[in-house]
């Protein structure tokens, strides 16, 4: 009997590590895809700017002021389903595409690393980005435990 109770044991609790391990490499994978569906975003935010660049006197405002670009005047890939959660800022030149801390996901910042090393940074301060090419100054209405693309 108590063989019997420690084989049941040994496999309640291995069942129990496949399903952890499990659901981990899921959260990992849906952050893949969510980086996915972010760089899409900030490529189509690029392309936009590489056709129209956007200037102050373009939009009539003054010099270092932020601008945005609609979602309807920019060319999406066929079946793109975008993430509203996504947005960006044009100030000074720059382009700032960010994803806010709710949509930072398990997997999102190892992807985003993988792909654009020395342009992804998380706001760590307001007004303030760290990265692996160290900090830089971003726009403080970017919400601190924000991921951040710096430029095109």
């Amino acid at each position: 009997m108590p063989l019997l109770f420690a084989v049941l044991l040994g496999f309640v609790v291995s069942w129990g590590s496949l399903s952890y391990v499990t659901d981990t490499r899921l959260k990992v994978q849906a952050g893949e895809t969510t980086a996915i569906n972010f760089l899409m975003y900030q490529n189509a935010l690029s392309s936009y700017l590489a056709t129209y660049p956007l200037t102050p006197s373009s939009f009539g405002v003054a010099a270092g002021s932020s601008m945005t670009v609609n979602d309807g005047s920019m060319t999406f890939p066929p079946g793109y389903v975008r993430n509203t959660a996504f947005t960006h800022i044009f100030t000074n030149n720059t382009l700032y595409t960010y994803a806010p801390p709710a949509s930072v996901t398990p997997g999102f910042l190892g992807q985003l690393t993988k792909t654009n090393r020395y342009s992804v940074a998380k706001v760590t301060a307001s007004g303030t980005a760290v990265g692996l090419g160290g900090s830089k100054s971003v726009p403080t209405s970017i919400p601190v435990g924000s991921v951040v693309i710096i430029g095109e």
